[in-house]
């Protein structure tokens, strides 16, 4: 990263992928942004709304990271269904997209008595290339 095209990096997903984040950004700046991880971070504005999306610039690294909070997978039709064709219909795409719901998804078929194998079938109906 640095030069040349700005790298556009889209996270959805928990507070796993919201780690993520932060180490990416700790990665990039050298600035801590998880309160969790360091409880003597100063700069806290990224995780001050920790469950919200937020949208950080590092001009050094000429890179923008975007991250959206969502909880779990949808069968297309919620939040993150939503999500992704927002992200279709930009004129400018991301650059990398990164998806992950932790075991919220593994919680939902399970309440729902649904096998793995169907939930990992419909994820790859609706996601999958």
């Amino acid at each position: 990263m640095g030069r040349g095209k700005a790298n556009h990096i889209v996270l959805l997903g928990d507070s796993r992928i919201r780690q993520l984040r932060d180490g990416l950004i700790y990665h990039l700046t050298g600035m801590e942004h998880d309160i969790y991880a360091n409880t003597s971070a100063t700069n806290i504005k990224a995780t001050a709304n920790k469950h919200g999306s937020t949208v950080t610039v590092i001009p050094i690294a000429n890179s923008r990271i975007e991250f959206f909070w969502m909880v779990e997978m949808d069968a297309g039709d919620g939040a993150l269904g939503a999500a992704l064709r927002g992200l279709k219909l930009r004129k400018s795409k991301p650059d990398q997209i990164i998806i992950s719901s932790g075991v919220w998804i593994i919680k939902r078929c399970t309440a729902e008595n649904i096998t793995q194998d169907i939930c990992l079938q419909d994820f790859r109906k609706y996601y999958g290339r």
